[in-house]
């Protein structure tokens, strides 16, 4: 007869006042000796469950475990009389006694009785410490997620000189809310005061590392804004040099002022920088890191307009003197009619200021005539030159 995981609902006892022999005495008390063996597991799984959950236990739960280990005594004294050399004649009448513990309380009118009892209690504390267990395990794990939070927060919060008073006043309702929830007796303590003060106090973390990050990374480009006037005032050199070459090379000018480099104020010290509130000296460094944007780009802008009418003239100079070389080898080079086109071009691209609208007019005439030549007829020499 297999035994294992054996309820005592499934156990047959013997109705009360019938004879059994000895065969089936000992049947039935090995089938109970199989049903307390599975139980004494039980019993004791449930001593460890309780010492898991340690002081987090109930009142109730301690008590449950107690009365499961005193009836389990009893039953098992009940069931080593049942099993004594002369027990076998008295099996039934055991089986209708009284359990009773070892303390005198009585466990139940019949064994029967104390067996259901005993597995009774057993399972509702098995299921009240798992509940118990879940419910610590969470609030342990909220508790670390909130003192981790505010940790971070709070530490954030002192580095950046903001959000003091709200972080401040969020571990003081996380404390009384880890406190009340410890105080809790209740099978079933309520969470949700810590789950929601979780969320708000994760929230404001989030915030602060927002902040912090936009801060290290105004600090980085702080810390590279003395290079970088350096380079916006060689630029300017170099803008204000191509202006004064446009000047004298090229007309008309480009009406675009340079920017003065000078004229930006020095940056905060990055020492006042590291050591003031974040939220009061955002956004003057915002401000000026904006106005050195904007002047970069004013410089970059003046420097390719300045550039612009001095690339058009070195362009239209290569252009002329390309079909200049085609007319040259095409034996057209001193034609009637290209070369006075040509000089023209010529001496308007190389006359200090050249005009750029009258170059590049000069230019396209130039260039329609010498195709218009070389891709209707082919160069011949006589005594006259070239026809």
């Amino acid at each position: 007869m297999s035994t294992a995981a054996l309820s005592v609902s499934s156990i047959a006892f013997p109705p009360r006042g019938v004879a059994v022999d000895r065969a089936a005495a000992n049947d039935f008390v090995g089938v109970l000796r199989g049903w307390l063996a599975d139980a004494t597991d039980r019993v004791f799984a449930l001593d460890a469950q309780l010492q898991s959950v340690g002081p987090d236990a109930s009142a109730t739960e301690q008590a449950d475990v107690a009365a499961a280990f005193l009836a389990h005594q009893a039953i098992g004294n009940r069931i080593a009389a049942m099993d004594a050399p002369d027990g076998h004649r008295n099996v039934v009448e055991l089986c209708y006694q009284t359990v009773i513990a070892d303390d005198g309380s009585p466990i139940a009118a019949t064994l029967s009785d104390a067996c259901v009892l005993f597995e009774a209690m057993i399972s509702r504390a098995e299921t009240s410490l798992a509940r118990t267990a879940t419910t610590i395990e969470q609030s342990v794990r909220l508790r670390g997620t909130i003192r981790g939070d505010l940790d971070v927060a709070e530490r954030l919060a002192q580095r950046l000189g903001d959000q003091l008073r709200h972080v401040t006043a969020l571990g003081e309702r996380a404390r009384r809310a880890i406190d009340a929830l410890g105080n809790d007796t209740s099978p079933t303590p309520d969470t949700t005061e810590l789950e929601r003060l979780a969320a708000e106090i994760a929230m404001v973390r989030t915030s602060l590392e927002a902040a912090d990050a936009e801060r290290q990374q105004v600090i980085a480009s702080w810390t590279a804004i003395p290079s970088r006037l350096d380079t916006m005032r060689a630029q300017e050199t170099a803008v204000r040099e191509m202006r004064t070459r446009c000047e004298e090379k090229v007309r008309p000018l480009p009406k675009l002022a340079v920017p003065s480099v000078a004229a930006v104020e020095a940056p905060l010290a990055i020492e006042q920088l590291e050591q003031q509130p974040w939220p009061a000296v955002e956004p003057q460094c915002r401000t000026y890191l904006h106005h050195l944007d904007r002047v970069q780009a004013a410089l970059d802008e003046a420097q390719r307009r300045y550039a612009e009418p001095l690339r058009e003239r070195d362009e239209l100079r290569g252009l002329v003197q390309a079909f200049h070389d085609k007319a040259g080898e095409a034996g057209l080079d001193e034609h009637v009619d290209l070369d006075p086109a040509y000089r023209a071009a010529a001496d308007e691209l190389w006359t200090a200021p050249c005009d750029l609208a009258k170059a590049r007019d000069l230019v396209q005439r130039y260039i329609a005539a010498v195709n218009g030549i070389t891709n209707g007829e082919t160069a011949t020499t006589t005594g006259d030159g070239p026809t």
